[in-house]
């Protein structure tokens, strides 16, 4: 098996086995809970830096800075994405299709973090679920993502990642 198999295979392992064990939600143990100012402020360092990571990233969105928004995300063949069924594998697949697909950055509207979920499941693995609204200049939408973050030597970063939009 490669590495970059191994690699995924050992991230949907430790993703997919610790949710039968341990549920996230809002009565659950997480972490981290934006809900719950006061599981924000007893939260470790890892799952700050996590947060700060997401909030850097919000940041850049709506700044319309692409580079600074993707720089969130693993630099790895063996990053994947899905949105909406749309699977994108890779960081550099990533990297353009949001490049070709926001030609007009004020397309990129105005992205809202409502709410974040943050549980570690080893020192260098986070797992997270956010809820977010996004403004575009011709609709609004509602959305969920659920994430791997993964420690490396330039920090935190997006490894997998999953999100579903709900129309109002």
């Amino acid at each position: 098996m490669g590495a970059g198999l191994r690699t995924a295979a050992i991230l949907s392992m430790v993703v997919c086995f610790p949710m039968f064990s341990t549920p996230i939600a809002a009565d659950s143990k997480t972490d981290l809970d934006t809900i719950n100012q006061q599981k924000v402020a007893g939260a470790g360092d890892s799952e700050k830096e996590i947060y700060d990571q997401l909030i850097r990233m919000v940041d850049a969105w709506n700044k319309h800075d692409i580079d600074a928004y993707v720089d969130g995300y693993w630099r790895s063949d063996d990053l994947v994405i899905v949105v909406e069924g749309e699977n994108i594998r890779g960081w550099n697949l990533l990297n353009k299709a949001y490049h070709v697909g926001y030609p007009n950055r004020e397309e990129m509207g105005t992205l809202m973090l409502d709410r974040a979920q943050i549980q570690m499941l080893a020192p260098d693995i986070g797992f997270v679920l956010t809820w977010f609204t996004a403004i575009f200049p011709k609709k609004k939408q509602f959305g969920t993502d659920t994430m791997v973050f993964k420690k490396l030597p330039e920090g935190w970063r997006v490894a997998v990642s999953h999100s579903s939009f709900v129309e109002p």
